[in-house]
């Protein structure tokens, strides 16, 4: 454990803030013996699903060993007031080191990361993690928040204070999500779909039910066979993407050994719920979801079968039994969570909103050359991803639509030039002058 600090929050603005002490979590064990206060806290703030200590920790056991934890605590005497939940990760070019990163732990697989703070701790929390920032710059060079909502305040100010303390701070408009606002009752919903989508939805699930024999499997408690049905969730995802010409997540052994254990460790809190779509037996259609404060997270959803299922829609059917089935639990949100799926806005009347990519960095001119660096880097890393990602796009529009010679190069040229834009903005983004978040 790092050495606590007591840090001063301008107390000649105002008596009333309290003195926090800030503390660093840097080994398991330390962040175990949290557990208690991080679900106490976690049930008495604004988080989601992916803030759970469930999910952070399961994520460091899986995916933190070649990383160094810096989760920082602050405390107002015995109660716990705010977790930034935090890693060290090194970046290196020929053996030396270019950066060393601060970045949230869960990043990469949640949708929604974000500092944790108990309501009327905002700002003295933000002051406590800025001052141990500035004060400890020297183990890091990267202080990066991703996947953070646009709309979050505590994120949004500590970026500024940041900023305000002579740090040179990026922001980058990062991931889209969509969320479904559901009605109070299911007949409520179903006139706000309008006239088509009633129609079309009622006309599919008709047609699976009149041709074949029609059942919804569901798993989630927690004496419930949740590792065989993460197996089902596994096979069924990766027969669809294979279809399609991409690869399957869940191939990675260590992806499925943690998604499983999250899943298992969710069925013990209630917060996991496994739907499967069956036709004449056969599972067609998954919906992997987590129930968490009147909000249903959509982890995993997607379908495979035969054409002459598919051309019902089966996934489209289950998505709805799901909405359906949230409504009569009380839930208020449906989140499709990241994807810029038109499908999510034209079948489900889904709203988007977005996430940021913001990043500080000292002004120092050797840390800047070296951020560069570090996101020139990035940037070569993830161009063989996304030119396999648009290489299986091409391929899955191809197996679909059959299209024309000239469709085909209509289809490639307006994907390069999307590229190119997102590439150029990406770098732009991280080599011009710094700039604070804003509204």
């Amino acid at each position: 454990m790092d050495v606590s600090l007591t840090v001063p929050l301008y107390p000649e603005e105002n008596k009333s803030i309290p003195l926090l002490t800030l503390t660093v979590l840097q080994t398991e064990d330390e962040l175990d013996q949290m557990e208690p206060l991080w679900k106490d806290i976690v049930d008495k703030s604004n988080t989601t699903v992916f803030q759970t200590f469930e999910w952070v920790r399961t994520w460091w056991k899986y995916f933190g060993s070649k990383h160094e934890l810096c989760c920082i605590v602050c405390m107002d005497k015995d109660t716990l007031v705010g977790i930034l939940p935090m890693f060290l990760e090194r970046k290196r070019l020929l053996g030396l080191r270019v950066a060393t990163t601060m970045k949230f732990i869960g990043s990469g697989i949640s949708d929604y990361l974000e500092p944790i703070v108990l309501p009327d701790y905002e700002d003295p929390f933000v002051q406590s993690i800025v001052k141990y920032l500035i004060n400890e710059r020297g183990k890091w060079d990267v202080f990066e928040i991703t996947d953070v909502s646009e709309t979050s305040p505590i994120s949004k100010n500590l970026m500024e204070r940041l900023a305000q303390s002579g740090l040179n701070v990026f922001s980058y408009e990062g991931s889209l999500t969509s969320e479904v606002r559901l009605s109070p009752t299911w007949e409520d919903h179903l006139q706000q779909l309008g006239r088509h989508t009633r129609h079309e939805l009622k006309r599919k699930t008709q047609k699976l039910k009149e041709n074949a024999e029609f059942e919804v499997e569901e798993f989630g408690r927690n004496s419930d066979d949740v590792k065989m049905a993460m197996k089902a969730v596994a096979a069924l995802h990766g027969e669809r993407w294979k279809s399609l010409g991409y690869g399957n997540a869940f191939d990675d052994e260590q992806q499925l050994a943690f998604h499983t254990e999250v899943a298992e460790k969710f069925a013990a809190r209630g917060w996991l719920r496994i739907f499967f779509l069956k036709i004449n037996g056969t599972r067609v259609a998954l919906n992997q979801d987590f129930l968490f404060r009147k909000r249903v997270y959509v982890y995993v959803a997607n379908a495979h079968a035969p054409e002459e299922i598919m051309k019902y829609s089966p996934g489209y059917v289950l998505h709805y039994l799901v909405m359906r089935r949230a409504i009569e639990e009380g839930a208020d949100v449906y989140d499709m969570l990241r994807g810029m799926q038109t499908y999510k806005a034209t079948d489900f009347k889904a709203v988007q909103s977005g996430n940021r990519l913001m990043r500080a960095v000292s002004a120092y001119q050797s840390t800047m050359l070296r951020f560069r660096l570090f996101v020139a880097m990035e940037f070569l890393g993830k161009v063989p991803g996304r030119l396999n990602d648009e290489y299986h796009e091409f391929k899955r529009y191809v197996i679909t639509q059959n299209p024309s010679f000239s469709s085909m190069l209509k289809f490639i040229s307006k994907k390069f030039f999307r590229l190119w834009n997102v590439g150029r903005s990406y770098l732009t983004g991280f080599f011009s002058d710094s700039k604070p978040p804003t509204e």
